[in-house]
């Protein structure tokens, strides 16, 4: 995969603001190719559409929906940050090859649609689209914020979140039902909204022990959803290397959500370091 542009970098030429979302504020001009091969012949077939924006037009299906994308996504759709994963795709294809160009600047990026990040997902809904595959778009839309969240382009890589944003488990149900887990009386005072992701995943945590002396130990902390739409848990796990040692340690805690009330249903592990003495 080749990408002639950095994320920041483009999200420097897209916004005056910074590396972030936002619309670009020029024409813009997307050109797509798709090659599959048939598994009999073997012979490579190509398929080529254009899609512009502002104003939209172009033979791409879905063009003015694909121009939103891109309007709210445009790191993501125009020039997603060099892949950090990849994955073999199919071995008939399709392969897509995204050009794009606004303001003078051109960038490309290419692969199998669905595989690798950041890329994966707008080659999928470039695919998508010249397949006219609503639902496939549909699906695929709400994780363009994964190749454009600055939480998950952070080096390094935190690939649990990373892989729960790309398989779709990042959505406002989950997001919900973990603040509302946090709520609950054994966690409050641990300040879970410093401390745990606000999406399920894992990302790397100050946490400030306890006891005479003031000190804060760099950890892990996790969150997991399970039985989103009926008789949710949330699961947070906080985990710490024991001082002086190289040996892990981690306290876990289940929030049950009944009737939108939660209740800590269990715990386990050491001592917490915000609780020690």
């Amino acid at each position: 995969m080749k990408v002639a542009l950095t994320a920041c970098a483009v999200a420097s030429a897209l916004i005056a603001s910074g590396c972030g979302g936002g619309e670009p504020s020029s024409a813009i001009s997307v050109q797509v190719r798709v090659t599959t091969v048939d598994p009999r012949s073997h012979e490579p077939t190509e398929h080529r559409f254009t899609l512009d924006c502002k104003p939209t037009s172009g033979s791409l299906p879905f063009a003015a929906r694909l121009c939103a994308d891109v309007a709210q996504h445009p790191i993501s759709m125009l020039s997603p940050g060099r892949a950090r994963s990849v994955c073999g795709g199919r071995a008939f294809g399709p392969v897509v090859e995204v050009n794009t160009a606004w303001s003078g600047r051109t960038s490309s990026f290419d692969g199998a649609p669905g595989c690798g990040w950041p890329g994966g997902t707008a080659l999928a809904i470039y695919w998508a689209a010249a397949s006219r595959d609503a639902k496939a778009l549909s699906a695929l839309e709400p994780r363009l914020r994964c190749d454009d969240d600055p939480t998950l382009l952070a080096m390094p890589p935190q690939w649990a979140s990373i892989a729960a944003c790309t398989h779709g488990l990042w959505t406002p149900q989950a997001e919900r039902l973990i603040r509302l887990a946090a709520t609950v009386p054994q966690l409050v005072g641990l300040r879970p909204r410093t401390l745990f992701p606000h999406d399920v995943g894992a990302r790397r945590c100050a946490i400030s022990a306890g006891g005479p002396i003031v000190r804060t130990i760099h950890g892990l902390c996790g969150v997991t959803v399970k039985n989103v739409w009926s008789a949710p848990e949330v699961d947070f796990t906080e985990q710490w290397t024991w001082i002086g040692t190289h040996t892990a340690k981690r306290h876990h805690w289940r929030v049950r959500i009944t009737d939108g009330r939660p209740r800590l249903v269990s715990q386990a592990g050491p001592i917490p370091p915000q609780l020690w003495r």
